[in-house]
């Protein structure tokens, strides 16, 4: 059953031009009928606006069919244009990766892609989901010898363990890939053995005639809530979202909540993560199901976060990728001032990976780099203190969501 239509009016601040995009994304996804916006609205939609918050949010092939033709034929025109290069990488980063996997599998390394071919799998038109890296998942003990291979075939590292101790980077002809030995970002933390568990038990599947290999459907369940979960501290936008959104819709009934899902959202420390966001799809992007397993999420802590996703952007683009006084002041409530310095300092100081003798000045290092990067620049006292509100903010929702 579809999703009534609603106004954003009680306890969310959402503009018109959010509204319009979510109108987009039930229209695309749910065929919801879009709304008469000149009885609608008092000034009629920017588009261009639109269009721009589509990019940010990294959809712009997912609700590019949806866009009226009462929008200006010059935004429709960009916007088409747009949504064919986004198919066009989604391709070139499948050939891709069958190339990878062909590698692999000949050398006899289980693999499971994350993410990426894995989300987009649940997609009524996979190519629309805009694809970035390849993140694959390999066994912690073949990671050392599936590097060097990776090396040998021409691809190029571009960042090691030092720099990120839960994958390295490499990029081949024109994509980057991500190889992995555990996903989450937190030492220790419950998820993992979850995500572990599904290498032993890969499943095939094929989208656009490319096969690949992924972790079973509980397994890249809590892959999608985790990535939620992680980027929920820093900024995520509505592809992340979106991805969980269409799991749910493929996968996850009343029934395998309660009998699959339930008790590992529970043991990760992730249901309430879990039900709020369900029913925030529920209610504001459309999701069409008929089931109560999330019936009990606090609609209010729905509001709040789909205006926290408005104001991220996809990767918490809108506030500075990270690096903003907003991001940055979280990471401190969560971590402390020191841990904060000290973690980042340790990931990003190149002559600390060559010299760990450094390692008491590492704190130091960041709270420079943050300096140099501009962070603090053309900021007034004003804007300075308002981040930091928004940070106080941004605590208290992931407190509720018990992240």
């Amino acid at each position: 059953m579809p999703a009534p239509l609603v106004r954003y009016n009680k306890g969310c601040k959402m503009d018109q031009t959010s509204q319009v995009l979510l109108d987009l994304i039930k229209k695309s996804i749910w065929d919801i009928d879009l709304p008469d916006y000149d009885t609608l609205y008092d000034e009629p939609v920017d588009w261009a606006a639109v269009f721009e918050e589509a990019k940010i949010q990294a959809i712009p092939a997912l609700v590019a069919s949806s866009v009226p033709d009462t929008a200006p034929e010059a935004i429709r025109a960009e916007w088409n244009q747009l949504s064919y290069k986004v198919i066009a990488n989604y391709h070139k980063v499948l050939t891709a990766q069958d190339k990878l996997l062909a590698l692999l599998q000949e050398n006899n390394i289980p693999v499971a892609i994350l993410k990426g071919s894995a989300a987009a799998i649940y997609y009524p038109t996979p190519s629309k989901r805009s694809m970035g890296d390849i993140d694959f998942l390999i066994p912690q003990e073949l990671f050392d010898s599936t590097e060097e291979l990776l090396k040998e075939n021409g691809y190029i590292m571009t960042q090691d363990r030092e720099r990120n101790p839960r994958h390295s980077g490499f990029v081949k002809d024109g994509v980057h890939f991500e190889l992995h030995h555990h996903f989450c970002h937190d030492d220790g933390t419950e998820v993992e053995k979850y995500i572990s568990a599904g290498l032993l038990s890969l499943e095939a599947h094929e989208i656009d005639g490319h096969s690949f290999t992924m972790l079973p459907s509980l397994s890249n369940g809590v892959v999608l809530l985790d990535h939620m979960r992680n980027h929920l501290k820093s900024g995520l936008g509505l592809r992340q979202v979106i991805d969980w959104m269409m799991y749910v819709n493929s996968i996850v009934d009343n029934e395998y909540w309660n009998k699959e899902l339930q008790s590992v959202a529970e043991d990760t420390r992730l249901r309430t993560l879990a039900t709020t966001a369900t029913k925030m799809c529920r209610t504001y992007m459309g999701l069409p199901c008929d089931n109560t397993w999330y019936d009990d999420a606090d609609s209010d802590l729905c509001s709040v976060l789909i205006n926290s996703l408005i104001a991220s952007g996809n990767f918490g683009r809108k506030k500075g990728e990270g690096n903003s006084i907003e991001a940055i002041s979280t990471k401190m409530r969560r971590e402390g001032f020191f841990t904060t310095l000290q973690r980042r300092g340790m990931l990003n100081w190149e002559a600390y990976r060559r010299h760990h003798w450094l390692k008491p000045f590492c704190w130091f290092y960041q709270l420079c780099r943050y300096i140099k990067k501009g962070v603090l620049s053309h900021r007034s006292s004003k804007q300075i203190t308002s981040d930091i509100n928004a940070s106080a903010n941004t605590q208290s929702m992931l407190d509720r969501l018990g992240i």
